[in-house]
């Protein structure tokens, strides 16, 4: 019985197979991972409201991510009131400024965090994954880090 060898008659190294992954042109993403924030200083609603909304998130569902982020806001707004929903509204201002946010995107994030449900139909506008990853990366800074500061968890 032959036993495989490494090597070819002719005293040659054979070339060692090597598995290598190439990614197609037109590949999908599957699953996203999971995003993490400190939670524990947001009100229990808002906080089990965002939780499921960064869950949906990495599912890849982005128009659900929308509206659990608009749930979460409304949570917020409910306790910061008039003047706090103002003032993120502002902080958002200076996000669009600082981050050099194109209309459509503005328009977009403004319409999940600050519309209504009794907007007209429809209530919450599309998401796709690229508006989706801009409101992560804005949920925390306009409206997660004010709920916080406003509660004194940064005190010492």
């Amino acid at each position: 019985m032959p036993v495989p060898s490494r090597y070819s008659s002719s005293s040659r190294p054979r070339p060692i197979p090597r598995w290598r992954v190439e990614l197609a042109a037109n590949y999908a993403e599957v699953e996203h991972a999971r995003e993490n924030f400190p939670l524990t200083y947001l009100p229990e609603e808002a906080e089990d409201l965002f939780k499921e909304a960064l869950n949906c998130y990495s599912a890849g569902c982005f128009k659900a991510f929308g509206a659990m982020s608009r749930r979460t806001a409304q949570s917020l707004f409910r306790e910061l009131g008039e003047r706090g929903k103002l003032e993120l509204f502002d902080t958002l201002q200076q996000i669009r400024s600082l981050a050099e946010l194109d209309d459509e995107t503005f328009a977009t994030l403004r319409a999940v965090l600050f519309g209504s449900d009794s907007d007209p139909w429809p209530h919450h506008p599309d998401m796709n994954s690229e508006t989706a990853g801009v409101l992560l990366e804005v949920m925390p800074i306009c409206c997660i880090r004010p709920s916080c500061a406003r509660r004194g968890c940064y005190r010492q």
